[in-house]
């Protein structure tokens, strides 16, 4: 049995940030699992010897991984030439995306932070790497125009501690969109025009529920789908790792996904993330057939939203079908690619 590195997952937030829980807090967890001296922090340093390191370590780990390198004030920077210093140390550091971030929605709130600048910082920083660690192959294939180092996927995984299987469904039944609203509402939006239908002749026999509603939030459900006609509700954003009482406020959950012109590029690098947390919390899920979810669902995917509304016993079968994909991505599954990379470097 090869001995096992020590690893460092640096993140650019502690585990209620739902970015640096799938990329950071999870992995580390499922390596520890199985034996590795594995860490995770959001407060990074730099010792003595060029290597990075955390407050809450006595010294630097064998490999880092870097989420997002940033400053104390959040601002991405350029680590390239510490980076290099720590690789000629000895040290092993990885770059993780979990969005393709050069191909931003226009919409995307993220797209004001992202600047030509910034992306250079980025685009630095992975060359100086040993590697780049993505979490779909849409990823990996987009980001290949970008580098030269090796790029490895790492799926997003899920820890089944956290979930709970709703036990029966609600009447009437309730049919959930989970939508950061300024990060989502253009994939509900690009819905409209076939989901009101769909919803409307079915206005008595369901409620639509707006999962993550803020009081910040520029707009409302109804904006969005003109012409609704069934009830709507909200329910309020909760810390992520409450995430799970939410879900199970929702018997389906539709996850509509923009596609075409500048979305399309950053649509098939998505995680199907939402809908793994959903098939734990036991709600039945459709979703747009964007490459990661086509991957994800193979035949568990239904081919329209209807057939979920209309038929309880197409519910419990797909709730069943979808359930059995979740060995796929639990804790054993999640640090496989990981253990691959860092005992042999692919």
């Amino acid at each position: 049995m090869p001995r096992k590195p020590s690893v460092l997952f640096l993140c650019e937030g502690d585990a209620t940030n739902p970015i640096a829980f799938y990329r950071g807090h999870l992995p580390s967890r499922a390596l520890r699992l199985k034996k590795w001296p594995a860490f995770v922090s959001h407060q990074g340093v730099v010792y003595n010897n060029d290597m990075f390191g955390s407050l809450s370590l006595d010294g630097p780990t064998e490999i880092v991984v870097f989420r997002r390198p940033v400053n104390d004030e959040g601002f991405t920077v350029d680590m390239s030439e510490m980076i290099l210093k720590a690789r000629a140390a000895g040290q092993r550091i990885y770059s993780d995306l979990d969005d393709d971030y050069w191909h931003l929605p226009p919409t995307n709130p993220a797209r004001n932070l992202m600047t030509p600048e910034t992306l250079d910082f980025w685009d630095g920083n992975i060359d100086a790497s040993d590697g780049l660690i993505v979490s779909t192959p849409g990823l990996k294939a987009s980001m290949a125009t970008h580098t030269k180092v090796p790029i490895t996927v790492c799926p997003n995984g899920i820890d089944p501690a956290l979930y709970t299987p709703k036990e029966r469904e609600h009447e009437p039944l309730r049919v959930g969109w989970l939508g950061p609203w300024n990060w989502r509402k253009d994939d509900l939006a690009s819905a409209a025009e076939w989901l009101v239908p769909i919803l409307n002749s079915r206005a008595g026999r369901l409620i639509f529920v707006h999962i993550g509603a803020t009081p910040a939030d520029s707009g409302r459900v109804e904006d969005i789908l003109p012409g609704l006609k069934c009830q709507v509700e909200r329910v309020p954003w909760v810390p992520f790792i409450c995430l799970e009482q939410s879900i199970k406020q929702v018997d389906v959950m539709l996850i509509p996904q923009r596609l075409g012109g500048e979305f399309e590029a950053f649509a098939n690098s998505r995680s199907p993330t939402s809908a793994i947390a959903s098939i734990a919390s036991g709600v039945a899920v459709w979703a747009t057939p964007i490459d990661s979810y086509r991957r994800f669902f193979g035949d568990a995917l239904p081919d329209s939203p209807e057939v979920l509304l209309d038929d309880k016993a197409a519910r419990r079968h797909y709730r069943r079908e979808q359930r059995k994909l979740l060995p796929k991505v639990n804790l054993h599954e999640t640090a496989l690619p990981y253990e691959r990379l860092f005992l042999n470097g692919q």
